[in-house]
């Protein structure tokens, strides 16, 4: 399990958490000047829409390019969220030796030396456990089954 990766991927969700707010207050933003229904949702505008297609029309392509973007990214973030739950559910099923090495490796960045000294045990066991976590899936195996 490579720590960057985890990373990388936490900088991403709040990269599409920011994305998806800014495109609900653009979707928002449209609805309430350019259609004049404020406080309508985007699938209250699209029964709106059905009722008197002509006043809506260009306003609603819009809103549909918008929403489409929208659902991109939150299929994005729902995917980053399951993958750090996944990692959650990996961490809570370790024993408490093994979750203090992970944290130690892969939070910490220490070394197996440092591990072993701040644990009282010897580098190998350290190697061991590291090899064991490690033998489960990888954070990259994961991501592409994910994707």
């Amino acid at each position: 399990m490579k720590y960057s990766v985890i990373r990388k991927l936490k900088n991403d969700r709040t990269l599409y958490e920011k994305t998806y707010k800014l495109l609900n207050e653009r979707i928002q933003q449209k609805i309430d000047e350019k259609l004049g229904l404020h406080g309508f949702t985007f699938d209250e505008v699209k029964v709106q829409n059905q009722k008197n297609p002509d006043r809506f029309t260009a306003t609603f392509a819009e809103l549909e390019e918008l929403d489409k973007e929208r659902t991109l990214v939150k299929k994005e973030l729902d995917m980053i969220n399951d993958y750090f739950n996944e990692i959650d559910r990996s961490i809570e099923e370790m024993d408490e030796t093994e979750k203090k090495v992970f944290k130690a490796k892969y939070i910490y960045g220490l070394s197996h030396a440092d591990i072993a000294a701040k644990l009282d045990c010897s580098e190998k066991t350290i190697q061991r456990i590291i090899k064991d976590i490690n033998e489960d899936k990888s954070v990259e195996e994961e991501i592409k089954e994910n994707i």
